[in-house]
């Protein structure tokens, strides 16, 4: 009989955009690992319900969050975090900044902003912290922004490359958060300055369309070869990737 594969997207009460990074084809005709890795929107509005999910169903053991401090402590995770391994390494830009704002309109792609944060020594830096962090931690482990398209998408990809999955399956998986966002947002605009925000934003940086980031991941190849190969000259090295594959990969 044909083994089912556990689901993909997991639904919550509270909790948007969580889904299972299991299951994509990897490097030497193996697998990334079902139930050990996740990627979700923020966890702030998990319910009891969820919280206990997460420990008693998912077996979560670490979580990894990529949002800056305010964010943190405006919108706190405790009741979904409390008694699990927490990290936090803030993959951030200057969103709040009016100058900011523009530059990313001028830009004309979600695809096209990703690209620009790769330019950025810190933030590449902070996304090599990131794979360490997945890589030595206890596992399952969820990484999280706050809707959990952008910078959780860009880690995503890059965890993903470097694993050896194919870009047509990063790309897929990228556009699956697609749905959640509007969710996001109307849960998000209860704030009345996060409200501003959003609203200031251009409308491409509410999608995630299969063209950012065949954009993204096909300039970082075009440019520098690979993402692997990229990483590998900011900071990161060959045991890097080897321990992500045994800790990741079956």
């Amino acid at each position: 009989m044909a083994q089912v594969s556990p689901a993909r997207e997991i639904e919550f009460e509270g909790i948007l955009n969580f889904r299972d990074l299991g299951g994509y084809a990897a490097s030497g005709g193996r697998q990334v690992a079902w139930r050990r890795v996740f990627r979700s929107g923020g966890l702030w509005d998990a319910t009891p319900a969820d919280a206990l999910r997460l420990r008693q169903d998912i077996g979560l053991m670490s979580v990894l969050d990529l949002r800056d401090k305010p964010e943190i402590e405006k919108n706190a995770s405790g009741t979904a975090t409390a008694g699990l391994s927490c990290y936090n390494v803030p993959l951030s830009t200057d969103k709040g900044n009016a100058d900011a704002v523009q530059s990313v309109r001028d830009l004309g792609s979600t695809g096209a902003v990703y690209l620009l944060t790769m330019k950025n020594e810190a933030y590449v830096r902070r996304l090599v912290e990131c794979l360490r962090v997945m890589a030595e931690a206890a596992h399952p482990l969820v990484f999280h922004c706050s809707a959990g398209k952008d910078r959780t998408g860009v880690l995503a990809a890059c965890l993903l490359s470097v694993l050896g999955v194919s870009d047509s399956d990063i790309i897929m998986d990228y556009t699956l958060s697609g749905p959640y966002v509007a969710r996001h947002i109307e849960r998000l605009s209860r704030d009345p300055e996060a409200a501003k925000f959003l609203r200031s934003l251009p409308a491409f940086m509410h999608e995630a369309s299969a063209e950012s980031m065949e954009l993204f991941l096909s300039t970082m190849e075009r440019d520098h070869g690979s993402i692997r190969e990229y990483l590998l000259s900011h900071g990161a090295d060959e045991s890097l990737f080897k321990r992500l594959e045994r800790a990741l990969l079956v």
